[in-house]
């Protein structure tokens, strides 16, 4: 739209180097290693990191700086740095996922997690509960430090869902937020009958109709559960129906197909690894129906909007942003 953008991205990379993305921004890379099993203490600050960060950020001499995706390489603490470096600089935040103050997907509110309309709904329980909850991965000092550093650091506080919303307010935030639905390009696909046809060589579907879901492999993403529904399926569309799903090859996987197996319809379930782009789009054109079956308090599922944008018929589970 006419500005000048620079990106600072911190990651595995083998060296610190300055790239171009396709649009001529550079993107200054920072080498840093992934938080794994500490990252609920190396979440509040990451000294070596943030200083890198610093010193690139007062060279561009920003008129805005907006913050995203920060807890893995960064930290929060690189929100208060920041402030602190360039006061007058306003500081705009998003945030995407409500693990930062509660890795344990809010399993506390079980049952509960579709109807959660006001914001005391998402109050996190006590302490003591989370530690039972998360165990060894739980920081008590964690949460209070990241909703100050919100709180006080920051200006503005975007959410991709009015659920996340909704919980940070109940857990503390204080600070002026707004709800930006995150987008994802509107590139309609030029697939061909040939790309189809390859695609159903590839993956074995033949001509049955296709339900499909997919994303990272883990239980609260709920993909188990519309395995458990295939037989009721199979039976009503007289054995036409072919679920797929697509993700990470992890223990999950492997126990959806167990499940598939158990239950007798491993001929009607296939799970995939991840597809690339051209593949994704090949699989939605071709699809019946998408289906987000998240159990967990998800953001919002980046798959809602993908099948949406598709012309897919969506069917969302009612917890989190999806609703």
């Amino acid at each position: 739209m006419g500005h000048q953008v620079s990106i600072v991205t911190a990651g595995p990379f083998n060296n610190e180097k300055i790239i171009e993305n396709k649009y001529g921004m550079p993107i200054h890379c920072i080498s840093s290693e992934p938080a794994g099993w500490k990252a609920d203490y190396l979440l509040i600050n990451r000294p070596d990191v943030i200083k890198k960060a610093i010193r690139i950020v007062e060279q561009s001499a920003p008129d805005l700086i907006q913050a995203h995706n920060i807890h893995s390489y960064f930290s929060f603490g690189i929100l208060r740095a920041l402030k602190m470096a360039l006061p007058k600089v306003p500081l705009v935040v998003t945030v995407h996922d409500h693990s930062s103050l509660c890795r344990g997907a809010l399993r506390c509110k079980g049952d509960k997690l579709a109807n959660m309309q006001i914001d005391s709904d998402f109050l996190l329980p006590s302490l003591i509960t989370c530690w039972i909850c998360q165990k060894h991965t739980f920081n008590p000092f964690k949460r209070y430090s990241l909703i100050r550093i919100l709180n006080e650091w920051c200006d503005v506080v975007i959410f991709v869902s009015k659920a996340l919303q909704k919980f940070y307010l109940a857990n503390g935030l204080k600070k002026r937020s707004y709800v930006i639905y995150t987008g994802t390009a509107i590139n309609k696909a030029d697939i061909s009958d040939d790309d189809k046809k390859l695609f159903r060589q590839k993956y074995d579907l033949r001509e049955r109709k296709l339900i499909i879901c997919g994303g990272r492999m883990k239980p609260l993403k709920g993909f188990h559960k519309v395995i458990e529904a295939m037989p009721e399926i199979i039976n009503r569309t007289h054995n036409r129906i072919l679920l797929i799903i697509y993700g990470d090859e992890n223990a999950y996987a492997m126990l959806l197909r167990d499940r598939a197996k158990e239950l007798g319809v491993s001929e009607n379930v296939k799970v995939i690894g991840w597809l690339n782009r051209k593949e994704l789009d090949i699989l939605m054109s071709i699809a019946m129906v998408g289906v987000v079956p998240s159990i967990g308090a998800d953001a919002l599922p980046r798959s809602v909007y993908e099948y949406m944008i598709s012309g897919l018929p969506t069917l969302a589970t009612r917890v989190g942003g999806a609703k």
